[in-house]
């Protein structure tokens, strides 16, 4: 195996699959400003293999083991049992694409079996590129364990100041960055990844980002269904989209000073 397009890969994104994350770990080793995860204010904390794959199993049974599947964090890579959350992941979801999205500042320190599981279950690896990445390196690595992968080149458009405490927005997110993502937590598949992690910004900054009920589904609701998932997940509209900016602001890559500003638009 060996590099591949990233529009291949992740095309179809919007089409009538479910695509969603799934973080495995909540902290991360480089603390990107402004990250849209808040893994850089959140404590340490990594997911069970039992409670990943008790809700993994249940939502791939609503959805016929039908979805776009991403395991991210934090940074994934500090889960001391990815191989298996790997395993668990492609068993649940045989023939779906599924990528584990990375910093790549330690793949040179994974063991054979973290490689072996990569490449026994297809995983798609995106190495997002940063002035802390040594991508030559990191090249060569992943080429010597034959892996599927990509670098995205996310420190050119980095996002910054994209909510607010000082008004309350439309809900006409039609350009939403974060449209058709969805995050699965503790047995609930948020429309968007913000609202399904604020809890970590709202415990280090004690601020108090609300999550109604209509910004996730309960995927143990008896009476939901494949139907239901894929149409909620479409509208691309819910009530946290009342904090988000209209336009997300752009910045070079920087590592955090975990200031509030990076995250919020204090003044208007």
């Amino acid at each position: 195996m060996s590099a591949i397009n990233e529009e291949d890969v992740c095309a179809g994104i919007e089409n009538d699959k479910v695509f969603f994350n799934v973080d495995i770990v909540d902290h991360c080793d480089l603390n990107c400003m402004a990250c849209e995860h808040f893994s850089s204010v959140a404590k340490e904390n990594i997911i069970s293999v039992e409670a990943f794959h008790k809700d993994m199993k249940r939502l791939s049974d609503i959805l016929d083991g039908e979805a776009t599947v991403a395991i991210l964090g934090g940074e994934p890579l500090l889960h001391p049992e990815v191989d298996k959350i790997f395993d668990i992941a492609r068993e649940l979801f045989p023939g779906q694409n599924i990528f584990m999205f990375t910093n790549g500042l330690t793949l040179d320190k994974m063991t054979n079996s973290f490689w072996k599981s990569m490449v026994d279950n297809r995983i798609i690896i995106r190495v997002t590129k940063t002035p802390a990445l040594n991508t030559e390196k990191a090249e060569k690595i992943l080429e010597s364990h034959n892996a599927i992968y990509f670098f995205k080149d996310k420190h050119k458009k980095f996002t910054y100041q994209y909510l607010s405490m000082n008004k309350v927005n439309s809900l006409k997110n039609k350009e939403c960055e974060g449209k058709y993502c969805c995050a699965l937590r503790d047995g609930k598949l948020y429309l968007c990844v913000l609202p399904a992690n604020i809890y970590r910004f709202n415990e280090y900054f004690k601020t108090n980002f609300k999550v109604e009920k209509e910004d996730y589904i309960d995927i143990y609701d008896p009476n939901i269904t494949k139907e239901f998932i894929i149409k909620k997940s479409k509208k691309g509209v819910m009530p946290f989209c009342r904090y988000c900016q209209d336009k997300w602001e752009r910045t070079d890559w920087k590592i955090t000073e975990k200031k509030l500003d990076e995250w919020v638009k204090l003044k208007l």
